[in-house]
């Protein structure tokens, strides 16, 4: 059984004139088959930071020192894991597209997914458990989401969707140090997180929309 995490850096924001707003949107896949070994690289890096004194229920990577990050990360490339991403220029993006961020997000995590499939790095003979992290409060998008990965999947691959936080899916904190280290690549020209998980990267996609 193969779980995918998935976390998503940028914002889908279009007024380039407001200093927040990101040039790049990007989704971002942790796969693995085994997830309880994920969980412990989180647990063991909480520990040492408790015995420092820093407590914390959730680690996130844009909070934390330079020195958690590249440990964290060096870690977690010692483990048989499996990474994807795409991309897209957002400025790039149509007019028409624009008016609907959540399509765009929807279409980017399918055409993911289904790069990954044409290219057999997932095999349809394997159930995938899906694994989002919660970006909604709203029950309406969460249900969105699924249903259109679900009607775009349908026949190619089994798939079971969740949409968890990263507190209750401890293994999505993972995902968004990652997805943080390949946004800064293309956002600042900073490659010093990337080069850590570099090799475990399978597929890297860009998009127009």
């Amino acid at each position: 059984m193969t779980y995918i995490f998935m976390d998503e850096s940028g914002d889908l924001g279009f007024d380039f004139s407001k200093s927040r707003v990101s040039k790049y949107f990007l989704i971002t896949f942790l796969i693995t088959d085994n997830p309880h070994e994920l969980e412990r690289v989180i647990k063991k890096t909480t520990s040492e930071l408790a015995k420092k004194g820093i407590t914390s229920n959730m680690l996130h990577a844009h909070k934390e020192s330079n020195k958690v990050r590249i440990k964290l990360l060096s870690r977690l490339a010692e483990k048989d894991i499996k990474i994807a991403y795409i991309y897209v220029e957002k400025e790039k993006i149509s007019q028409k597209s624009r008016t609907d961020i959540e399509i765009i997000y929807n279409k980017m995590t399918t055409l993911l997914l289904e790069k990954m499939i044409n290219e057999d790095e997932i095999s349809d003979k394997t159930t995938i458990n899906f694994i989002a992290s919660r970006k909604s409060t709203k029950p309406q998008l969460n249900e969105n989401f699924t249903k259109f990965l679900k009607n775009s999947l349908k026949n190619k691959i089994y798939i079971n969707i969740e949409i968890k936080t990263p507190q209750n899916e401890k293994v999505l904190q993972l995902v968004d140090f990652v997805s943080w280290s390949i946004f800064r690549k293309y956002e600042y020209k900073n490659e010093e997180f990337y080069q850590i998980i570099e090799d475990k990267i399978i597929e890297k996609y860009k998009v127009k929309l």
